[in-house]
């Protein structure tokens, strides 16, 4: 459960920083 919430941030934080370079 833990790697799951882990795994959850990591790819919302891998969105977030995509979304930030394609705005740039």
């Amino acid at each position: 459960m833990k790697s799951a919430t882990s795994l959850t941030m990591l790819a919302s934080e891998a969105r977030r920083s995509s979304q930030i370079s394609s705005s740039l």
